[in-house]
């Protein structure tokens, strides 16, 4: 199996815990980064536990820079899911299983479920909830459907035409949603939704694949016992944890628990975070900047700029727009509208 997840250099600690937990749980596969930067780690910098690393320009995107340009950091690392594992489809010519993993994510053991579903269909999604509740989780539930059905931060593909079927068209509603109604940091998910419906999708209702904030509520997600990094909740082994905690989202609803599952919680966040501490001393930090946050010149690329060079016709637009500077975006902008 080859495990893939998309990054840039100031995540960096994150997918360093992710790479180790892989190796810890599952040593047989192997784990590729694709990087969103101009240029790749410095040389002499050790990368434990990520055995390739390809970058974005490697993906085979036409005319890369406009591509990029429209994006911001969070938007552009979900928007790059489906063009990365369609690379790595075609890229590895001897592998059959793929999984992508959010840099966030960190294993707690192998993923047997995945792996045997994967068997008999050729995508498998998790979903964000695996339990119906009444009306008291109304307010809940409908944020998870404004985000989709379905969590982008694991999914499994087996190599076949079904799988490439599936990638082309999550890639082609992707690069129209760069620029529509629904650009979200998470437009990836809304779009699984419709996938058990067009392809051949297995839904992993296992409740060990993917606790996260949004479903520590489940009465088969209840963390029980930890000991060193297995993790039994009420219904099943521990397989992934997803720590995205985006305005203290996992202290917010940790807080709801009964005290000794909510203390489980935060132990396993503060055991995450101290481990993504130590891989930050390689020098990758928060501090940094994304380098396609900024035009070459250094200057810092506005909101603005970006939803302008958006709204412009594509035979209008620079094929370099980040040769250029904020103010020449938004004129070209005006140019453009103007005729």
């Amino acid at each position: 199996m080859i495990i893939g997840t998309t990054a840039n250099l100031t995540q960096l600690p994150h997918v360093l815990e992710l790479a180790r937990s892989i190796r810890v749980h599952m040593p047989d596969a192997r784990f590729v980064l694709c990087l969103i930067e101009r240029q790749g780690p410095p040389l002499g910098i050790e990368l434990p536990g990520i055995d390739r690393v390809v970058m974005a320009e490697e993906l085979g995107i036409p005319k890369l820079s406009a591509y990029l340009f429209k994006y911001t950091a969070p938007l552009i690392q979900n928007a790059l899911k489906a063009r990365f594992l369609r690379y790595l489809e075609g890229a590895e010519a001897g592998e059959t299983r793929f999984l992508f993993a959010d840099h966030r994510v960190r294993f707690y053991a192998d993923v047997p479920e995945l792996a045997a579903a994967l068997d008999d269909h050729p995508i498998v999604l998790v979903p964000h909830l695996t339990e119906s509740k009444l009306s008291d989780a109304c307010a809940r539930e409908l944020l998870v459907l404004n985000n989709g059905t379905f969590n982008g931060s694991v999914l499994g593909l087996r190599k076949s035409e079904e799988a490439r079927t599936f990638l082309d068209w999550w890639i082609d509603k992707l690069d129209r949603d760069a620029c529509g109604p629904c650009e979200r940091d998470f437009c990836d998910q809304q779009w699984l939704s419709f996938a058990p419906v067009f392809f051949d999708v297995h839904i992993m209702q296992h409740p060990g694949y993917l606790l996260a904030f949004w479903n520590f509520h489940e009465a088969s997600r209840t963390v029980i016992h930890v000991e060193g990094e297995r993790v039994e909740l009420s219904a099943g082994t521990l397989r992934c944890m997803c720590f995205a905690n985006d305005d203290r989202s996992i202290e917010l609803f940790a807080s709801g628990l009964q005290p000794v599952a909510a203390q489980w919680i935060l132990a396993l966040k503060e055991g995450y975070e101290a481990s993504v501490r130590e891989h930050a001393k390689l020098g990758f930090h928060a501090g940094l900047y994304w380098s396609y946050g900024r035009y070459k010149s250094g200057e810092l690329i506005s909101r603005e700029a970006r939803e302008a060079f958006r709204s412009m016709p594509a035979e209008c637009s620079p094929d370099d727009p980040f040769a250029l500077g904020n103010q020449r975006i938004l004129d070209l902008a005006k140019e453009a509208a103007a005729t």
